[in-house]
């Protein structure tokens, strides 16, 4: 968390806030050590863009939390 935001969060938990998570933001045209900590009740995170990207990435992880195949399952390797 940027030194800035981390002044900000006290982690107490007795605010009034409904923020449910924390996203880790890559920014377009930033490099990785650019990316930011997000609350989901964020300016950006409740655009339309914001939400769009969020639920890209439900879709996405909902696919892949699907049942492998029996075939990958039982998968032996030999070395």
């Amino acid at each position: 968390m940027p030194k800035k935001n981390a002044q900000l969060f006290d982690g107490n938990d007795d605010n009034d806030s409904v923020c449910q998570y924390e996203w880790l933001v890559k920014w377009t045209g930033l490099g990785y050590d650019h990316v930011t900590w997000e609350l989901d009740d964020a300016s950006f995170m409740t655009s339309s863009k914001g939400k769009e990207l969020v639920d890209n990435y439900e879709s996405r992880q909902k696919k892949s939390d699907g049942p492998s195949t029996p075939f990958e399952a039982n998968e032996v390797l030999f070395i």
